[in-house]
């Protein structure tokens, strides 16, 4: 079987549109959640924003990389434009602007969003329809909206832009979709369909329906209206729902034999993938659902060849519901036994908010610049434990790290659950 390692990464978050601003944000521990109120990017929210229970947002408030964006991709909806920003950052990280025509005929994409081109879509039948008090007007909808329509644009503008002629997929699967689609990549690469795949995923929710949507369905946090800072709090006993993030990941992934005859950097090697379905609800994640969850991280742990014992770090999906802390660390401790209590967790969506497909990504990029940095950044807002959220989440403050081996872990609205193992690498950056 084929190795998978890491080339190269790009991000786009609340906390920083590079990598390295994004993971200093992390480690000190600050927020990117604010006010609803205080949206910069979107005036759908002009009128409506009052009628929500929840009030807070994790926005990605200076964007100013759109301006360097190529022509077509600036006229695009936030979610694409997002996506290749990310996308073009791993590709220079990797080293890989000057690919050979071969190298492009082996190099795939694959992409994912759970929600796709909401404010264009929003912004368009608002237009359509005179803000739905009238019958819709076919004429007044942008002929060229069908380019943010399709979940399948960012990849297909990338394939575009990249000259790259490999496997071209877009998938979807919820909240999990940030790890099952760099499980897809890695596991094209393993089987041989490609040398290099462009990982990517990206998420732009914010509009008024997607928004109110997760609001009527108690999703969303309601207690720290008042203290956006404080709002995503996982696995506190205070949380009270999740802060809707946005954002995009990209990893490059390559072959690490081919990576290494090139000279490439190598940030860390994927070793495990699991994917179950808890087929139970399609919002309900119930403690009696933690055993499909256990059997995912076991999956990736069985790939990867490993025991518990040589998990050193987890980044949980930690999306500061009752339900889902309360679950996941149950599961957890399935997979782990008695090593649970010993190993570290850390919740990204603490400080992002819940980006949707890109928090699981985010999650797999935090492992990996923990295995490579040497730290792991904390939970913060962890103020009063949950007697049933009993692991080591760092609370609050950032913590060295010498371990090899980290766990990611995601779930979804419909239950699916998706999970990786990743192993710093031989021969690193």
């Amino acid at each position: 079987m084929r190795r998978v390692v890491i080339t190269g990464m790009g991000v786009v978050s609340p906390l920083g549109n590079t990598v390295d601003d994004f993971w200093e944000g992390l480690v000190a521990g600050r927020s990117g959640v604010k006010s609803l109120k205080d949206i910069t990017h979107s005036d759908l929210f002009e009128h409506l924003g009052s009628e929500f229970a929840s009030q807070v947002i994790a926005e990605v408030e200076q964007f100013d990389e759109a301006q360097q964006l190529p022509e077509p991709i600036r006229q695009r909806d936030r979610c694409v434009q997002f996506a290749v920003s990310a996308a073009l950052q791993a590709v220079h990280d990797a080293q890989l602007e000057g690919a050979s025509a071969i190298m492009r005929d082996n190099w795939g994409i694959a992409f994912t969003t759970a929600i796709g081109a909401a404010h264009t879509t929003e912004a368009s039948y608002c237009l359509a329809t005179h803000n739905g008090t009238q019958a819709l007007d076919p004429e007044k909808i942008p002929p060229a909206f069908y380019l943010d329509w399709l979940y399948h644009t960012p990849a297909m503008m990338l394939a575009h832009l990249l000259e790259v002629h490999g496997p071209c997929d877009t998938i979807t699967a919820a909240c999990a979709s940030g790890v099952d689609v760099i499980g897809h990549a890695y596991e094209m690469i393993q089987d041989d369909e490609a040398t290099l795949m462009l990982a990517v995923a990206s998420e732009a929710p914010m509009s008024p329906t997607r928004y109110g949507g997760c609001d009527i369905i108690r999703c969303l946090a309601r207690g720290f209206n008042d203290q956006p800072h404080r709002a995503s709090r996982p696995f506190d006993k205070m949380r009270s729902g999740f802060v809707m993030g946005e954002g995009a990941g990209a990893f490059l992934l390559e072959e690490r034999d081919h990576a290494i005859a090139r000279g490439a950097p190598i940030y860390a090697e994927i070793t495990g993938f699991g994917l179950t379905s808890n087929a139970t609800h399609m919002i309900s994640l119930k403690p009696t659902t933690s055993p499909h969850l256990t059997r995912a991280i076991h999956q990736a742990m069985n790939e990867a060849g490993i025991t518990p014992e040589a998990i050193h770090y987890i980044n949980p999906h930690a999306s500061s519901t009752n339900q889902n802390d309360q679950t996941e660390t149950r599961a957890i401790k399935g997979a782990l036994g008695h090593h649970a209590y010993e190993v570290p967790l850390s919740s990204t969506k603490s400080e992002l908010g819940h980006g949707l497909s890109a928090a699981g990504f985010f999650g797999a990029i935090v492992a990996t610049l923990s295995l490579t940095r040497g730290m792991i950044h904390p939970t913060i807002n962890y103020e009063e434990p949950d007697p049933l959220c009993d692991l080591d989440y760092v609370p609050n403050h950032a913590r060295p790290f010498t371990g090899t081996n980290a766990l990611v872990i995601t779930s979804g609205f419909s239950g699916t659950h998706a999970t990786l193992v990743m192993q710093k690498a031989e021969r690193s950056v």
